[in-house]
C-alpha cells in the first residue's frame, strides 16, 4: 500500500512495498508492480489545458451551484481511466463525474443554505492529487470459477453477481473488492453486536411473535435480503439499525459506502478515482474520523484482559468435557 500525506494536495511519499491483495482465501502479489515506475509515470502525466480547467470549473458551477478549484479540475480530468484505450477519458465526462461527487456529499444543499461560497478543495471532495501514483492494478488476473470462494456475506457483490460477470467477463479481483469486504465485516459487527467482546444483540434472539419491525429489519439485513443499491438508501435502511454503542462509527461507514457506490459506477466505461484509489480514500476517511474523535480510541488493555478471560473460559469448558467423557468411557479410554 502507498503511504499518503495528511494533506491530499501534496505529493504522497513511498513505502516502496510490493502491492498485495487478499483474494478471498488466497494472498496474491502483483509482482509486476514497481512503485518507482508508478511515481515516474505519475510525474509524466499531462495536466489539462487552462481552457479545459476553466471549462470544468464553470460548468460545475452552473450545474451544481458550487465552485471547485483548479486542483479538483485536474484530478477529475486526469485520474479516471477509460476501459477502452481507443476512447480516452475526456474533460466533458469529467464535469459529469465531478457533479456526481458533489451530489454524493450534498454540497449543493449546503451551498443553498449558506449565503457565502468558497472554492471547494480536494479535501472537501475527498479526492487525491492528480499526480498520485497508481496503486497495484492486478489487471493481468482474471476471475475463475475456482477462485469464487470465501465467506459469502463479506464477498464483493461484483464477484458474486453473475449478471455483472456476464457483461464484464474478465473483471479482475482488484483492490476495491477487498475494501468492500472490509466494509461488510465492519457493518455486520455494528449491526449484530452490542459492543466489544462479541456479545450478540439481545433483540436478535428470543423475540416473541410477531417480531417488532426493527428486529425484522435486522434479520433481513443479516440475511442479505435488504435491497440496498444506492448511497442515499444506506442511512434510512441500514445505519438506522446499528447498535447505539457503534453510533460514533456511522461517519466511517457512511463515507466508505459513498466511496464504494461511486467506485462501482461506470462513467462511460471508465474507472473512477474511487475505484482506482479505494484504500487511500478509506484511509483518509478513517484518519479524519480519528482526528475528530480522539477520545473514542480506546486502549487495547481491556481487550487483552477480555481475551485472557475468554481463553480461561474455553479451557474450563474443555476440562469439563474431558471429565464427562472420562466418567462415561473411563479414564483409560479418555486418554
Amino acid at each position: 500500500m502507498l503511504a499518503h500525506s495528511d494533506n491530499t494536495q501534496t505529493q504522497p511519499q513511498s513505502l516502496e512495498t510490493v502491492g498485495r491483495l487478499i483474494d478471498l482465501d488466497h494472498a496474491k502479489v502483483d509482482y509486476g508492480y514497481k512503485f518507482d515506475e508508478a511515481v515516474a509515470e505519475a510525474q509524466k502525466r499531462v495536466p489539462p489545458t487552462e481552457e479545459q480547467i476553466r471549462w470544468v470549473i464553470d460548468v460545475t458551477e452552473e450545474l451544481c451551484n458550487v465552485v471547485v478549484n483548479a486542483e479538483i479540475s485536474k484530478s477529475v480530468c486526469v485520474l479516471p481511466m477509460s476501459l477502452d484505450k481507443e476512447l480516452p477519458w475526456e474533460f466533458p465526462q469529467a464535469t459529469v463525474y465531478v457533479g456526481k461527487i458533489v451530489r454524493s456529499l450534498h454540497f449543493q444543499r449546503k451551498t443553498t443554505q449558506n449565503s457565502g461560497r468558497r472554492e471547494l478543495t480536494l479535501e472537501d471532495l475527498r479526492l487525491v492529487h492528480w499526480q498520485t501514483p497508481l496503486p497495484p492494478r492486478f489487471n493481468q488476473r482474471e476471475l475463475g470459477d475456482t477462485e469464487r470462494i470465501g465467506t459469502i456475506p463479506y464477498m464483493s457483490h461484483e464477484l458474486l453477481d453473475f449478471s455483472v460477470l456476464s457483461v464484464i467477463p474478465h473483471t479482475p479481483h482488484s483492490i476495491i473488492h477487498d475494501m468492500e469486504s472490509l466494509f461488510w465485516v465492519l457493518l455486520y459487527l455494528c449491526l449484530t453486536r452490542k459492543g466489544p467482546g462479541g456479545d450478540s444483540r439481545d433483540e436478535l434472539f428470543d423475540q416473541p411473535a410477531p417480531l417488532e419491525k426493527s428486529t425484522w429489519d435486522l434479520l433481513l439485513i443479516e440475511q442479505q435480503e435488504y435491497p440496498v443499491r444506492e448511497a442515499g438508501r444506506f442511512d434510512p435502511l441500514i445505519l438506522h439499525h446499528i447498535h447505539p454503542y457503534f453510533n460514533d462509527v456511522k461517519p466511517i461507514l457512511r463515507e466508505w459506502w459513498r466511496i464504494l457506490c461511486l467506485g462501482f459506477k461506470r462513467y462511460d466505461d471508465a474507472e473512477s478515482i474511487e475505484y482506482i484509489y479505494t484504500p487511500r480514500l478509506f484511509r483518509l476517511a478513517t484518519s479524519k474520523w480519528l482526528q475528530n474523535h480522539p477520545n473514542k480510541v480506546e486502549s487495547e488493555e481491556p481487550y487483552i484482559e477480555m481475551m485472557k478471560k475468554e481463553d480461561m473460559r474455553r479451557r474450563k469448558d474443555q476440562m469439563e468435557i474431558l471429565e464427562h467423557v472420562a466418567d462415561i468411557c473411563g479414564p483409560e479410554r479418555c486418554c
